[in-house]
Formats: C-alpha cells, sequence, structure tokens
C-alpha cells in the first residue's frame, strides 16, 4: 500500500477475533511486519460503521484529540507509536477504517485520501481477508494432520505390543 504514494503516518490492518477483540498487524519504520498484537474494540464509531454496512469510516483529528489517539495507540502495544514524544506528535490528522469481511486496515493519514484510492483499499483489504481465511484453515489442517499422525502411530504401537508373544519382542518394539 506504501506504494500508493499517499500521505500516509502508519497503516495497520485489524482481523476481528471477536466481538470485543482484534489482532493488530502492522509495519515497522523499513516496512517489515512486526508482531501482531490484539486490542479490544474499543472505537465504538468504528465499529458501529462497520455494522452499518459503510465502506469505511472516517474522521478529522486535531490537536488533543490526535495526541489521545497516539496514547492510545502506545497503550495497546502499537510499537509505533510508543517512542513518539507528545511534542512530535502531529497537530492534526485524518483517521480512516476501511472495511473488510472480518476485519479493517486503519489508516493515519497527513491528508485527506481521494475516495478512488479507499475503494482500492477496500479490494485489498477484501483480497487479504481471504488470504488470512485460509491461512487460518490450513493451519488447522496442519494442526489436525499432526493429531492424526500422532493417533496413527500410537495404533502402531498398540498393534505391535499385542502382537508379542515372548519376552524378548520388547526389545524389537
Amino acid at each position: 500500500l506504501s506504494g500508493l504514494g499517499l500521505p500516509l503516518m502508519g497503516i495497520s490492518i485489524g482481523i476481528h477475533l471477536s466481538d470485543t477483540a482484534t489482532e493488530v498487524w502492522i509495519t515497522g519504520e523499513d516496512g517489515r511486519a512486526l508482531e501482531p498484537f490484539v486490542v479490544e474494540n474499543a472505537l465504538v464509531e468504528i465499529r458501529e460503521a462497520q455494522r452499518s454496512g459503510d465502506d469505511y469510516y472516517y474522521k478529522h483529528l486535531e490537536g488533543e484529540e490526535i495526541k489521545e489517539q497516539y496514547r492510545r495507540m502506545a497503550e495497546q502495544g502499537n510499537s509505533r507509536a510508543v517512542d513518539i514524544p507528545e511534542e512530535q506528535m502531529p497537530s492534526k490528522g485524518e483517521a480512516y477504517a476501511v472495511f473488510f469481511e472480518g476485519g479493517r486496515i486503519m489508516m493515519p493519514s497527513e491528508e485527506p485520501i481521494a475516495e478512488e484510492y479507499l475503494m482500492l483499499i477496500k479490494r485489498f483489504g477484501e483480497v487479504f481477508g481471504y488470504a488470512h481465511s485460509r491461512h487460518k484453515e490450513l493451519q488447522e489442517k496442519e494442526t489436525q494432520n499432526r493429531r492424526f499422525a500422532v493417533e496413527a502411530s500410537v495404533q502402531r504401537l498398540r498393534a505391535e505390543v499385542q502382537s508379542m508373544d515372548e519376552a524378548s519382542d520388547f526389545e524389537r518394539i
């Protein structure tokens, strides 16, 4: 998304784990993914906009309101907001949340973002959401396959033990 040349102050992707928790994925200054963290869904107006079927949420932030946003991000574990001194926090900005099924893309921006870009980001979110859900399905299948492999090994061992005729068969097994 950074290739779009938008005046973003950061970007994060939130995957809804439940009605009260979201797993947040962000990138570091170098663009590489950082470890995700889980936050409580405290922003009621964003949740309401998503539930009502809006494509995105937008809010202009200034002064104390934007500083409070940065403080909240730092408290929630956003490592990009932790070390910013208050005097270096922006004095104004635009907050966007672009929705897709199962999550949202959060984008604080220095300037308003054109609708065409927001719809492009929405499409990206839909693809990301699909890929993430597929990733979770594959993780579950891998876990299930490991469990089946262990159960099969136990069954083979059980059959070997039952086929023992002499004490010396124990060494073989």
